[in-house]
């Protein structure tokens, strides 16, 4: 091997391997285009270029860091001790053929590798702390919103217009831009937005913002933005807040069907409504669930599916479908019920009553005394005491039958007749708290009963 360097004795550099051309991303970070050396080099030191080595396994690089965002060379040597390069010298090197040939196969496999500069992950730029929010809908979709946070830190009144200034695109938050993530088709402000995730950027105004969603995610702050990259943009005004020390993305509202996303910093805040079609969404998942042993051989799981359709009114077939497969798989009362009802609503009446009577046949004492629980709550006052009475007369003086023709004279306000029979269950409540929720109702319809 054959190699000289100008103005220095060949012992203290051994060989040059091959030049990066690299350009800072980040702190810490590096995008780098490697090219394999050729037969010789030149690399050219400039003044302010700051000097520093890394290590990696048998390999020493050299690497001379540019501030900014300008190119940066980086140097690697095979072996061979720290050399002190001298500032605006040219330093060049050769080998023989064969030795290079050689180099170029290392290097190649290197770089098939993977090879690149390691680095310890290390606190965010400007201390600006890095946050994750999620937040679920209807545990069907699911939005996440990843930022940096920065501070106010003394700067309060000064924020807006002045460190954010109006009229420029702004990555919502420090360091790389903030991300909006939607795990499933959604509309955002009332515009479609596919699945996905996408670079959230915003534009601060005086009276209105403009937020935009960037098909871009992975950019440092809003340095390489471009418009042609736009998903979507819309306006929305901000409001004034509550003070918050830190940016923070908060989900303000969180309903079955959608979310509102708002941004809060120092006394200002900017929201906006994410929404699914999580009935769709919902009939899907149970498609996809009642697949599985769940909807072959446990009644249970079809039955649920049946009543979200019933509650919600949506996709009656379907509902009929699912309620009608749980009583294949083994007939209950709250099958046949859900049954009945959705035969009802699908304007059915003689089939409704029909699978109504079968349930009835079945049905235990607490079959009856919940069903009837579930009616007041749904204010079904005369269908809830019908069943209480139907539960009374069949199964006579127990506990529950006693509770509920209580509860239904109650609801009715015929305080006499609840008296009575929450007396009659006292008698034969047997667990502690029983007899502390009887002695309360009865008490409440004594005082009723004196007005």
């Amino acid at each position: 091997m054959d190699a000289h360097v100008e103005g220095m004795p060949v012992s203290r550099l051994n060989m040059i391997v091959f030049i990066n051309t690299m350009k800072r991303i980040t702190s810490g970070r590096w995008d780098c285009c490697e090219s394999i050396g050729t037969a010789r080099h030149a690399i050219e030191l400039t003044a302010g270029e700051s000097f520093s080595e890394v290590y990696h396994k048998e390999w020493t690089c050299a690497v001379y860091q540019q501030t900014g965002y300008t190119p940066d060379l980086r140097v690697r040597r095979l072996h061979g001790a720290s050399t002190d390069l001298e500032v605006g010298r040219t330093y060049t090197q050769s080998t023989n053929n064969n030795i290079m040939k050689k180099l170029i196969a290392i290097s190649l496999f290197l770089m098939c590798r993977g090879l690149s500069a390691q680095f310890l992950v290390g606190p965010p730029d400007g201390d600006n702390q890095a946050s994750t929010t999620t937040q679920s809908i209807s545990n069907v979709a699911w939005v996440t919103v990843q930022y940096s946070s920065p501070d106010v830190n003394g700067r309060e009144g000064t924020i807006w217009g002045q460190l954010v200034p109006f009229g420029q695109v702004w990555r919502a938050g420090a360091n790389e831009n903030t991300t909006l993530e939607l795990s499933v088709t959604g509309t955002v402000q009332g515009h479609s937005v596919p699945a996905g995730k996408y670079g959230l950027f915003m534009i601060p105004g005086e009276s209105e913002w403009v937020v935009i969603l960037s098909k871009t995610n992975s950019a440092w702050g809003a340095f390489v933005y471009d418009e042609k990259e736009d998903l979507l943009r819309f306006t929305v005004k901000p409001q004034a807040a509550e003070y918050h020390e830190y940016l923070t993305f908060e989900f303000t509202e969180r309903k079955p069907e959608y979310t509102v996303l708002t941004l809060k910093w120092e006394r200002l805040s900017v929201a906006f409504k994410i929404e699914f079609p999580v009935h769709e969404l919902v009939i899907e998942s149970f498609k996809a669930q009642l697949k599985g042993d769940i909807g072959l051989f446990f009644w249970e799981g079809a039955n649920q599916a049946a009543q979200y359709c019933l509650e919600n009114s949506v996709f009656l077939e379907q509902g009929l479908d699912w309620a009608e497969q749980s009583v294949q798989i083994k007939p209950q009362f709250p099958n046949l019920v859900t049954k009945s009802r959705l035969l009802e609503k699908l304007g059915k009446p003689e089939a409704a009553t029909a699978a109504f009577d079968m349930a009835l046949k079945m049905a235990s004492p607490n079959d009856l005394y919940y069903h009837g629980r579930s009616l007041l709550a749904k204010q079904e006052t005369e269908q809830a005491m019908d069943i209480f009475k139907r539960n009374y007369e069949r199964y006579g003086d127990m506990f529950l039958t006693h509770l509920g023709m209580g509860r239904g004279y109650r609801a009715k306000e015929d305080y006499s007749a609840a008296l009575k029979h929450f007396r009659a269950a006292l008698k034969f409540a047997e667990l502690p708290r029983q007899k502390t929720s009887l002695e309360k109702m009865i008490a409440e319809m004594e005082v009723k009963i004196k007005r």
